[in-house]
């Protein structure tokens, strides 16, 4: 019903503005500096940079594994909120690769909940459907909550990666992310397809 979907949407767009409040406490405690020189790299995996071909792990593996390092696409929480909201990253191949190579560190029944969520009713067609003005404002709200996070993201990818890395060519990690993708790109081009959701 519109009004249970309307809460939920509401919810959702709550929740985003408080994940950006959180995003922005970040440097009251951690110093870009600190973070990139002595702590981003040890979140790194073994899918490429300094161990291209894996890493021996004695007792669980006589081959080298290879494994990406720590990102933010391994949670199960945004991936979740992009299938409830139809946000669509099919369109760019190489996000969508990454995306789907991020759900393998996912837990498996957070994985089957994330699949149960893209395959179950369209939240955004429901609301079109309605022709509610009201509720497609609503729904128009959390997606721009939702791409303010993002944007929040970037910026502090920006502060704490970027900067930094310009400042030390030789640890050469600005442009990859710990979880092997393109970082920027990659941020921006989800970003962007979060923009592409809102309903005209």
């Amino acid at each position: 019903d519109n009004d249970g979907i309307s809460v939920a949407i509401s919810t959702l767009t709550a929740s985003f503005q408080q994940i950006e409040k959180a995003l922005l406490r970040m440097s009251e405690r951690l110093i870009p500096d600190v973070f990139y020189n002595g702590f981003r790299r040890f979140l790194a995996g073994w899918s490429g940079g300094s161990l291209p071909d894996g890493l021996i792990y004695e007792g669980v593996s006589d081959e080298p594994v290879r494994l990406n390092g720590g990102s933010a696409a391994e949670s199960t929480t945004f991936p979740c909120f992009d299938a409830t909201l139809d946000i669509d990253h099919s369109q760019h191949e190489k996000v969508s690769a990454f995306l789907e190579n991020m759900w393998e560190y996912m837990p498996e029944k957070h994985r089957e909940y994330r699949a149960a969520l893209g395959k179950g009713a369209s939240v955004r067609k429901y609301v079109i459907s309605t022709q509610d003005e009201t509720l497609v404002k609503r729904y128009n709200d959390c997606i721009d909550a939702l791409y303010a996070t993002r944007s929040t993201h970037i910026q502090i990818v920006t502060k704490y990666i970027t900067i930094p890395g310009n400042k030390e060519k030789k640890h050469r990690l600005t442009d990859i992310g710990t979880g092997g993708s393109p970082i920027l790109k990659f941020l921006q081009a989800v970003k962007s397809h979060t923009l592409q959701a809102k309903i005209e």
